[in-house]
């Protein structure tokens, strides 16, 4: 008997057919399937089943067999593990849950892995492009393992997968399927349909996940369940319990059990190639998945450092300076990095004297708080204009004692950092980490925040360089220089930060660190992901060559060897900067220079540049590359020319164009000397922020 959401026993479809013949629907899926009856049901419910052949499994079957669950499990959020497979090397990145202690997400970490998901992806794009009337595109890509005989109603929260308000109803899917077969006893997935009725009203915080209707899919081999974005669902509570029945249920509970009570699904996320939601899907799956994860970008939509400006749930936020909605760029969830070191040593943060420190924040804008696995830790708030973030690491988290940490936001020189204090039981530090994505920052909420503690310092930020610019033709041209501030590109960083580990590594015996275990200390393999990469001299010199952002082969093969190639960020589609890239290795060009725009509606920090095929260039010497803004290197370049001359700098204006910026200097003979750079700091005393931490572990102690 089928009943409806008041609990009435619902009316049968038909009297003329069997009761499994045709699509019937996702709670019952028949054994008929056309893509126009699951478009259908996707526009009018939000949900969809779609068969996929049991061919296209294979491979994923093959690299599941291969992961280490065990390790996996007992591991660290967000760590990373390759395994060999039959056809190469396959990477994923684990995500945990903050509700469900036994769930977990492994990710697909680059596109071979990608790939191994693509041909499930292949079967359900059909049905889905006819549903949203778009082209549609895999995206990224994951195992979903429940690991236990049971789940309970407080570890299965209600959901949307694609919650941004840009993001449209049948824009977005994830398409859901097991592997293997399942006892009928261990949940599916329990959603509510759009065309419900509901018994209970309006669904709230309170009745949301109250099991009052009968909307469960099943999950069956070979049977994706396509949920629109905007569908809230989760996974069904469930504890197993082996019942009798048919061979197949008998067979289920056999692998169920001798996999340990391993639950795997296929999770594909799958949305439209759009222009439009480019941004917003990147967006989306940037907050859901680690770091480490591939997350496939549309290859005919470019998106620079600015597209992020366009990805706020509303353009309200354009004019406020540092209101609490203004953060959302500044407090990013994930993984702060950067440097501690004790308070009685000096405040340079050199190697000697300090160590790498990683946080695994999240953050409720709404209530102000930090958020640790689902429990409140410490505040946000504001002070005396400045905004400061407060929390405490309890002892079980500490494995020897509470830590309390206190910082305040503050400028650094491309970016905003947490630069604070540290009170263990065993003794006092100072920390500074930043942000996991510091070009999101917009330009407008930098200048806001205030410089930095002088008595702490800033260690070396990540990819950051000064870069002092001389025009070798301007006369007296060994006096006359001007500093601006740069990113460098990842290949820069890769080819000398080894050099860096062994002093960035020392035995931990040598810090005498304060609960150790609590800051991380990172052996020299995972400091290559987590500590901040030191800044690496270059000086180069040679005439510039100005390339367009289409790279044509005219303009190629008009670079020469020893010359400085300048191109603008939007030169970064695929394929035109990768054949760029050659060209420039290929002509052995000194260096490359990214020229960002900082003058659009809202524009963002400084972004390093990034080369998305490293494969391709594996054996390749790539020239050392630096972003800078244009505008930044434009009056850089008339400093340096008109200081001979005695002029001021106001009397001639810039250029804010890459086009009016390549006219004037295409040909100019440039120097390039890039250095550490270092922030202004403000002799402001550090009282307050003891008496912070002071007060944290005080409370903690009550």
């Amino acid at each position: 008997m089928a009943l409806d959401d008041s609990g009435e026993e619902a009316e049968p479809e038909s009297d003329d057919e069997p009761e499994s013949s045709g699509y019937r629907c996702s709670e019952c899926p028949g054994t008929a399937w056309t893509d126009d009856d699951c478009a259908d049901e996707l526009q009018r419910r939000g949900i969809g089943w779609i068969p996929c052949a049991e061919e296209n499994f294979h491979a994923l079957s093959e690299l599941l067999a291969a992961l280490p669950m065990d390790a996996i499990f007992q591991g660290e959020p967000e760590a990373a593990y390759t395994v060999q497979l039959s056809r190469g090397d396959a990477s994923i990145a684990v995500a945990g849950s903050a509700v469900a202690r036994n769930m977990r997400w492994l990710w697909a970490c680059d596109e071979f892995t990608l790939n191994i998901f693509q041909a499930a992806a292949d079967a359900c794009t059909p049905a889905l492009e006819k549903a949203a009337g778009a082209p549609m595109m895999l995206n990224a890509a994951c195992f979903v393992v429940v690991r236990g005989a049971e789940l309970g109603e407080e570890e299965a929260s209600r959901h949307v997968d694609w919650g941004h308000a840009r993001i449209l109803k049948g824009s977005a899917f994830t398409c859901l399927a097991p592997l293997v077969a399942l006892p009928s006893t261990v949940g599916g997935l329990h959603f509510w349909p759009w065309d419900s009725r509901n018994p209970y009203g309006r669904i709230t915080s309170l009745n949301m996940n109250i099991p009052f209707a009968t909307h469960v899919h099943g999950y069956r081999p070979g049977l994706f369940a396509a949920v629109d974005g905007k569908l809230f669902h989760r996974t069904q509570p469930f504890r197993y319990e082996r019942v009798g029945g048919s061979a197949e249920e008998a067979a289920a509970c056999d692998a169920y059990e001798e996999s340990g009570y391993q639950r795997v699904l296929v999770s594909l996320s799958i949305a439209t190639t759009e222009a439009r939601s480019a941004g917003y899907v990147r967006k989306m799956l940037r907050d859901m998945t680690p770091r480490a994860a591939r997350i496939r970008e549309n290859p005919d939509v470019f998106l620079d450092s600015e597209s992020e400006c366009a990805t706020s749930e509303t353009d309200s936020d354009c004019d406020e300076v540092l209101g609490a909605q203004s953060l959302r760029s500044v407090l990013q969830n994930g993984l702060w990095c950067g440097r501690w070191r004790q308070e009685d040593a000096s405040n340079e943060w050199n190697s000697n004297n300090s160590s790498g420190i990683h946080l695994d924040l999240a953050f409720s804008l709404r209530h102000r708080a930090i958020v640790r696995a689902g429990k409140v830790v410490g505040q946000i708030c504001l002070q005396e204009g400045s905004w400061h973030i407060t929390w405490l690491l309890e002892r079980e988290q500490a494995k020897g004692g509470n830590v309390a940490l206190a910082g305040r936001l503050v400028q650094s020189s491309a970016s905003v950092c947490l630069q604070g204090c540290l009170l263990g039981s065993q003794g006092r530090a100072f920390f500074c980490v930043f942000p996991p994505r510091p070009w999101e920052v917009l330009l407008a909420r930098w200048r806001q925040f205030p410089p930095p503690f002088c008595d702490i310092g800033i260690p070396p930020e990540t990819d950051t360089v000064a870069i002092r610019i001389r025009c070798e033709e301007a006369v007296e041209a060994t006096e006359l220089e001007a500093v601006v501030v740069a990113r460098k590109a990842a290949w820069w960083s890769d080819s000398t930060l080894d050099d860096h580990l062994a002093s960035c590594t020392e035995a931990p015996e040598k810090h005498n660190c304060p609960d150790r275990e609590v800051l991380s200390m990172k052996t020299a393999e995972e400091a290559r992901s987590s500590f901040p990469r030191l800044p690496t001299l270059l000086d180069v010199s040679g005439r510039l060559s100005c390339v367009s952002a289409a790279c044509t082969p005219e303009e190629l093969d008009a670079l020469e060897e020893g010359c400085l190639a300048v191109l603008p960020e939007d030169a970064q589609r695929r394929p035109i900067f990768e054949r760029f890239l050659e060209a420039a290795s290929r002509k052995r060009c000194a260096a490359i220079v990214l020229l960002q725009g900082g003058t659009g509606r809202r524009p963002r920090l400084l972004r390093p540049m990034r080369l998305r095929s490293c494969s391709t260039f594996a054996s390749v010497t790539l020239p050392p590359a630096i972003t800078v803004q244009v505008v930044d290197l434009e009056r850089a370049l008339l400093t340096s020319i008109i200081k001979s001359y005695g002029k001021e700098l106001d009397e001639i204006g810039t250029c804010d164009s890459y086009k009016s910026f390549t006219k004037k200097w295409t040909g100019q003979g440039l120097r390039l000397l890039a250095t550490p750079c270092h922030s202004s700091l403000t002799n402001e005393s550090l009282t307050p922020l003891w008496a912070m931490v002071e007060k944290a572990l005080d409370s903690a102690a009550i």
